[in-house]
């Protein structure tokens, strides 16, 4: 509250003009924190605007968004397998509107220096790849179990929504051998492109 009342007064001058971004309803919190609970406090907060402007929330866009970061950031020809994780992650975001942009940020980047290192090996299922994708960034603990060898009770994955990436489960736990039936040679090339990076 400090500074945006130094600011609103340093800046009170004519011809100078800010642009004040913030959260409402945490903005109100704030005040009420430092001059009590009594205090109307959405009033409050106006003298520190002339013109509000609420920006709409970006619900249901997280496709859009990875199609933009992944035009953005993956400098690479355009090889089947990167195509098939492209298309293997804009399916698992439709699926989960639960995946915020932040997550997707972090998927992008790992992506991104998967391809710069070359590590994107053609034998690798694409589809698996994507999904540990998803879990490192969005079920880190889940995906560690996974990695680890363990199987993961379905429930850690809290509502998740896989789909066809995961065979169904045809089983109470996630792991290597009931998901995604592949043998050890595989899987080495799947986590070495999960693993590229670390967390």
């Amino acid at each position: 509250m400090n500074v945006i009342e130094t600011v609103k007064h340093f800046f009170s001058v004519a011809h100078v003009h800010f642009v004040l971004v913030f959260n409402a309803k945490q903005m109100e919190s704030i005040v009420k924190c430092a001059y009590g609970v009594d205090i109307d406090a959405a009033k409050y907060i106006q003298k520190f605007y002339s013109i509000l402007y609420s920006i709409p929330e970006d619900s249901g866009n997280a496709v859009h968004y990875m199609k933009k970061l992944w035009k953005l950031h993956i400098y690479t020809e355009p090889l089947a397998p990167i195509l098939e994780l492209k298309e293997s992650l804009e399916n698992i975001l439709e699926m989960n509107k639960s995946i915020d942009f932040r997550t997707i940020e972090h998927i992008i980047m790992h992506v991104k220096y998967a391809t710069s290192i070359r590590s994107l090996n053609r034998g690798a299922n694409m589809i698996y790849c994507a999904s540990l994708l998803v879990l490192k960034y969005h079920r880190p603990k889940v995906f560690e179990g996974i990695r680890d060898g363990k199987s993961v009770a379905y429930e850690k994955l809290d509502g998740l929504n896989m789909g066809m990436y995961f065979n169904g489960g045809h089983g109470s736990a996630i792991s290597f051998k009931t998901e995604f039936n592949v043998d050890d040679y595989d899987k080495n090339h799947i986590m070495a492109i999960v693993n590229s990076i670390t967390s």
